[in-house]
């Protein structure tokens, strides 16, 4: 994961997806429900939990992940 420019909307799509994963996570839905819900792979719901677990980031996100239009 890494930063992302609000003006891009593509960008902000994905930080929506990522952060949409992680709060379903934290809910205790299953992978696969995760992918149904998000609109994305299994594989991509595999991926971006472990990359936020090595990160050590889990929801609620903090301040850092905050952001505003």
């Amino acid at each position: 994961m890494r930063l992302y420019d609000v003006n891009n909307s593509k960008e902000v799509a994905h930080m929506t997806k990522y952060r949409e994963i992680l709060r379903l996570a934290s809910l205790g839905l299953s992978q696969q429900s995760i992918a149904d819900s998000s609109g994305v792979s299994k594989k991509t719901v595999n991926r971006v939990l472990i990359r936020a677990r090595e990160l050590n980031i889990f929801w609620p996100l903090g301040l850092f992940f905050t952001f505003t239009r």
